[in-house]
């Protein structure tokens, strides 16, 4: 087994493989927490506050580096005259997305 990591071409494939299949987890992530932050600007259309909160934050649970669901929770929070909630999640997001 020591004998297989010594070779550098195995080690790089090796390693080519470990990048792909961590990217291909954070992409499915992405794409569950896009469907969240859909599913909860339609609940906020139809003023179901709480409920387009609630699954902000699912959202933001599954893709902790999703700007937009910040932005957004952050500002409805805003609205909502919920300042210490809004000034928790833009904390939030200065912590977790470095873009």
């Amino acid at each position: 087994m020591a004998r297989y990591f010594r070779d550098p071409m195995r080690l790089r494939i090796l390693f080519f493989f470990y990048c792909v299949s961590l990217s291909s987890v954070a992409v499915a992530q992405r794409k569950k927490a896009m469907n969240y932050f859909q599913i909860a600007e339609q609940y906020k259309q139809r003023k179901k506050n709480d409920k387009a909160c609630e699954t902000m934050l699912r959202a933001l649970k599954k893709d902790p580096t999703y700007a937009d669901a910040y932005s957004q929770l952050g500002q409805w929070y805003f609205d909502m005259h919920k300042f210490g909630d809004a000034a928790d999640v833009f904390r939030r997001a200065s912590l977790k997305c470095h873009n």
